[in-house]
């Protein structure tokens, strides 16, 4: 089941130049991983808000993509550049016409939380 990812970062704004250099890397390098669909870096209209985009084929993927040395050198270096924590959210695909959406059990149960 395809899992997507989005993930809202702060950024102060002097260190704006900074953050953006180190997301390319990071954007560049999970682009190549193996099970992701989709991973780019999109800016709020208005503030200095960013949000990393991400799908992928599974559950799998994304742990592996959480694995990488690409993801645990630039994560936190990127956490350095915030002015609140990182918000990250994980979705998954509801089927409207399912027994499960109909009767409250798909959502969380469905990525094994």
């Amino acid at each position: 089941m395809k899992v997507k990812v989005v993930a809202q970062w702060c950024v102060r704004g002097e260190l704006i130049p900074q953050f953006l250099e180190n997301a390319k890397k990071l954007v560049v390098e999970t682009n190549k991983e193996p099970g992701c669909i989709y991973y780019q870096l999109h800016k709020d209209a208005v503030i200095n808000q960013y949000a990393f985009i991400e799908e992928y084929e599974n559950k799998e993927a994304l742990e592996a993509h959480c694995n990488t040395t690409h993801f645990k050198t630039l994560v936190p270096l990127l956490e350095t550049f915030t002015f609140r924590p990182v918000v990250v959210n994980r979705y998954t695909l509801l089927d409207l016409e399912s027994a499960d959406f109909v009767s409250g059990k798909a959502g969380r149960d469905a990525l094994g939380y």
